[in-house]
């Protein structure tokens, strides 16, 4: 094509799999179009589709955008994975928990299961709904650590009830006394609510746990 990059090949609907030492699946990245740079050593990616697990296969996530590009480090020792236009993210566990993630780009680094934005991003799962400019989330962990502006703050509806040690809300204590002190009981290590209607909290960072 004429107003393609200098390349030196390139593939077609390919599916390049990932595997440990031990022979256990990692991931998987498929792709419409990879199309390597010779100027650069990346590889531009069409439609790409990347799926990553762990050792323990805990969680599936399904990274989805209509465009990406596979590169290094600024020392060639770490391979990154970057998604932009239209990224989707989802990832359902053994017990049926989902989490879906859009957002418009996204850094991925396949070996630590780690992806970060400074884009704003949104957050669904079975809790409610956040969003924020910017993220960190650390897969193998479960953490998701969000970010604010100074024209934009970290913004979280919760459906329902969360346990006091799935969230911690930074930056922000006239929050932390409404939210320990007021709006709920607190009882025992959990936080309760006898109120039916979805509950909106607004700090300016924050970081949610999955795990206990």
């Amino acid at each position: 094509r004429k107003n393609s990059p200098p390349s030196n090949f390139y593939m077609s609907n390919a599916n390049l799999k990932t595997y440990d030492k031990q022979g256990k699946w990692l991931h998987n990245l498929t792709a419409r179009r990879f199309l390597h740079v010779q100027n650069t050593g990346e590889t531009l990616l069409t439609e790409p589709a990347l799926t990553l697990t762990n050792n323990q296969d805990e969680f599936f996530w399904k990274i989805k955008a209509k465009k990406g590009k596979i590169s290094s480090n600024t020392d060639e020792t770490t391979k990154l994975v970057e998604f932009w236009d239209s990224v989707t993210a989802a990832k359902l566990n053994l017990e049926g928990e989902f989490t879906s993630l859009s957002t418009e780009s996204l850094v991925i680094y396949p070996d630590r299961n780690y992806l970060e934005t400074s884009s704003p991003v949104f957050i669904d799962n079975e809790m409610g709904r956040t969003t924020s400019m910017g993220l960190q989330a650390f897969l193998n962990e479960g953490n998701y650590k969000f970010f604010s502006t100074d024209e934009v703050r970290v913004s979280t509806i919760l459906l329902q009830w969360w346990p006091a040690s799935r969230i911690s809300i930074t930056g922000d204590q006239v929050f932390k006394y409404l939210l320990f002190g007021l709006l709920f009981p607190l009882n025992g290590s959990g936080l309760e609510s006898d109120q039916a209607q979805p509950i909106r909290i607004q700090a300016d960072s924050a970081v949610v746990k999955e795990k206990q």
